[in-house]
Formats: C-alpha cells, structure tokens, sequence
C-alpha cells in the first residue's frame, strides 16, 4: 500500500471515530433536553402530564369503547408492574382462587403479582390495568363501592378499567408513592394497608389519598427509556426473590452528580439526589445512569463510580442482565464486567468483579416516560 492510500484510510478512520463521538454527545444532549422537558407522567396536575412516548410499545388487540375517542387504540407499556401496599405487601389477582378477587397480602412477586400497564395519548391521564389472565381491572359504577368494588373480568377496556395514577409528595416520605383514581375521581384502599386475604381487600370509596391510598410502584423485565427510577437495594447476596419491603438503601447522587469523591452514597435524604433518568443506548441496548445534574455516573474501576461525566461514553455504559419478570430485581454491571455493591457500614457503592457478591437492586417508577 503506498503511503497516500495509507493517509486516505487513517482520515477516513479518524474521521469516523469523530462522527461517533459527536453522535454520542448530541444523544446526551438530546437526552438532557428531553429530560428537562418532560412533565410529571406517573399523575400530574393536568392532562397534558402524561405518557406520551410508547415507542417500545407492542400493539394489542384492546380498543376502548367508551370514555375516549371512538376506536382510540391502547397499546401496552413495555414491562410489567408491582402495587406495594402501606403494609408493604403486594396487590394479587387470586385467579382461580375464588373470593376475593384481589388480595394485598404477598410479600414477594410472583405471575399473579404483576400486572401490565396499557395507555394511548387520547386516554388522557389515565391507563389501563391488566393482570396476568388477559383480563383487566375495573371499578364497577366508576368507583364509590366498598364490596367487590375491584373486579377483573373485563376483556376489553371499558371506562371503568381506566385508572389514574397520581404521584403523591407526602410529608417525610422517603419514597414518592403513587395513588389510583377511577374515572368518577375516587381513589383505590388497600383496607388496613393491605397485607388481607381475606374479605374486602379493596375499597373504592376514598375522596382524598391518604396513607391507605398510596402504593408503591416497581417496574420489572424492561426498564424502557428516559423513565425516572429510585434504585433501591434488595436483600443484599440474596440468589432468590428475596423479601420484598422497602429497604432505606437507596442510590444517591451526592449534590445531584458532578462528583468525583463519594460520588455515590447510599444514605442520602434528598429524593432529589435519589431520581435517576435511565437512558438507553440506541446502538447496544446499554444504559446511561443519569443524575439530577444531567450528569451521568462513571464506573472508575478501582476508584468506584464519578458523576461528573456530561455524556455517555464506554465508562458511562450499564447493563441489568438479570432484570427479569419473576425475581423484579437485578445487579447493575459496569463496562468492564464489575458490579455495583452497597456498603451498608460506609454508605457508599463500590465495584466488586463477583457477581455473588453484588447488590441486587429494585427499581421504583418516579415519572414513568416509556
């Protein structure tokens, strides 16, 4: 090869190689800008603040018959979902198990404990609530009942399958809960805060949503894009599903990112520091952890993890390979093949390479975007 073909194919290379980086950065800026954009999607305070990004969405064959526009399609959201009760015990579809028809007193998810979301931008703020039989949930008379007042026998989705779901602030909650409304403006009770079995698990009958109305809300199987998570640890070198109450280790942020030093802590008492944007990388299915800042988390090898990253580049690249439906949970992996791991006495996060020894994490839905 002379030497001029030889220039020709290093500029060609290089000129690549600064394509590739550009995109990288114009997809963090993309993202920032989308995250900064968006409204409140999991409730809101106005139509307009809802899920409006379903681009992973798989088309079925459910078209609402009333309460929307004629023929207006619900499409599915990717994923499934767990309800925690006050209680901290999970809302079951008792399929074949005769009465009641839903049960609140499960502490770890299994089939009957994960439902699928379904929405459509005409809906408004509401959705859709499917359990695992195909049939979905319904407020009979729009709400207001105390007996049978959830039901899941409907095949198609009908206004009273329609469910708003409201982020409440409560008052030195440590998570942000969610509350579900029907379409007549009452909100779901979990009686006694769930943990029933027994009798009228349900209520329909609530004007206001206090501690009783409020459930937490995890997503599991796929994490999706630009969704807002807490990361939250689960029993730590647990191999099994693992009890499912809500534990105080949570990731953090420190200041919102752009750190370099205890970057990452896990007793922080800002919500605002323990919101993640999980943005996914078109080309391999990774994931960017991004801060309050618009920063990105960074794994450093030896030196743990950064927030000071302002794109995603190789170091900012994060896999959940074992986020799947039956167990709700997954190790983080880092680039490099290290996992992250909770230090319960530090408060910190380090790397560790043994997956044994990592730190099994749950993801509880903050704004749900996609």
């Amino acid at each position: 090869m002379d030497t001029r073909s030889a220039m020709r194919i290093l500029f060609s290379t290089l000129a690549f190689l600064s394509m590739t980086l550009k995109a990288a950065e114009d997809q963090g800026q993309a993202a920032r800008s989308l995250a900064s954009q968006a409204s409140a999607v999991v409730g809101g305070t106005s139509p307009a603040a809802t899920l409006g990004i379903v681009t992973e969405a798989n088309p079925g064959p459910w078209v609402a018959t009333t309460g929307m526009p004629a023929g207006a399609a619900m499409e599915s959201i990717p994923g499934t979902f767990l309800l925690q009760s006050f209680r901290q015990t999970l809302l079951t579809a008792n399929l074949h198990s005769g009465a009641p028809v839903m049960r609140t007193d499960s502490a770890t998810p299994g089939d009957y404990e994960q439902f699928t979301l379904w929405y459509a931008a005409s809906a408004g703020p509401y959705f859709a609530i499917q359990s695992r039989d195909w049939k979905f949930l319904t407020a009979p008379n729009g709400g207001g009942l105390t007996a049978n007042a959830i039901q899941d026998t409907s095949s198609q989705i009908v206004d009273d399958s329609l469910f708003r779901l409201s982020g409440q602030q409560s008052a030195g909650a440590s998570i942000r809960p969610v509350a579900l409304s029907t379409v007549r403006g009452y909100y779901v009770t979990a009686v006694g805060g769930g943990g029933k079995s027994s009798g009228e698990t349900l209520h329909t009958d609530a004007t206001m949503a206090k501690s009783w109305e409020q459930f937490t809300l995890y997503r599991c199987g796929t994490l999706g894009n630009l969704s807002e998570y807490e990361i939250v640890a689960g029993p730590d070198g647990d191999s099994g599903i693992g009890d499912f109450s809500v534990t105080n280790v949570r990731l953090a942020a420190r200041d919102g990112g752009g750190q370099t030093q205890n970057a990452v802590v896990t007793d922080d008492s800002s919500i605002r520091d323990r919101v993640f944007t999980l943005v996914r990388q078109p080309w391999d299915g990774t994931y960017g952890i991004q801060t309050a800042n618009g920063n990105y988390l960074t794994a450093v090898g030896l030196y743990g993890l950064h927030s000071d990253a302002t794109g995603v580049q190789l170091w900012e690249k994060f896999t959940f390979p074992n986020m799947v439906s039956n167990s709700c949970q997954s190790v983080i992996r880092a680039y490099d093949g290290s996992y992250l791991r909770s230090d319960p006495v530090n408060h910190t996060v380090t790397l560790v390479g043994d997956v044994a020894k990592a730190t099994k994490w749950r993801f509880i839905v903050y704004f749900l975007r996609q």
